[in-house]
């Protein structure tokens, strides 16, 4: 009988609970986002091969610690949507580091991001607006 309630309990309840967290090895430790001002110009597009060397001595780096906002970067990454947008002009560089393993996507102003390793192109509204609040003063947003 103990074993029967406890099946019942573990199918019930514990599914819920684990399906919603992230597991240890996909757990999201932080998020750098590397950013230059976005009302910035340049004479030529700037990509993600050159945004670090073009802003070296102006960019700004926010690291993100807080499990909240980890969380709410967590599903984010999951909402990446391919898009046809390019050539993309780079204002922000956004770093997931997860437990063994990391990836970096490049973001233009108008929200289209580019994966760093195969350079495929996505639209993600729900990162790019979590980016521009954090990046922009508020009187921008």
């Amino acid at each position: 009988m103990k074993v029967l309630i406890c099946m019942l309990l573990g199918i019930f309840l514990i599914p819920p609970v684990v399906g919603y967290s992230q597991t240890q090895k996909n757990r999201l430790k932080r998020v750098i986002i590397e950013f230059e001002d976005f009302m910035t110009t340049t004479s030529e597009g700037v990509n993600c091969e050159y945004f670090r060397a073009t802003f070296k001595n102006t960019l700004d780096t926010i690291e993100i610690l807080n499990s909240k906002e980890l969380n709410t970067l967590f599903i984010s990454s999951r909402r990446f949507i391919r898009s046809n947008e390019k050539p993309i002009d780079v204002r922000a560089i956004v770093r997931f580091e997860f437990e063994h393993w990391q990836y970096e996507y490049c973001m233009n102003r108008f929200g289209i991001f580019v994966d760093k390793k195969t350079n495929a192109f996505y639209v993600n509204r729900l990162l790019s607006d979590f980016i521009r609040r954090k990046c922009l003063p508020p009187n921008m947003l």
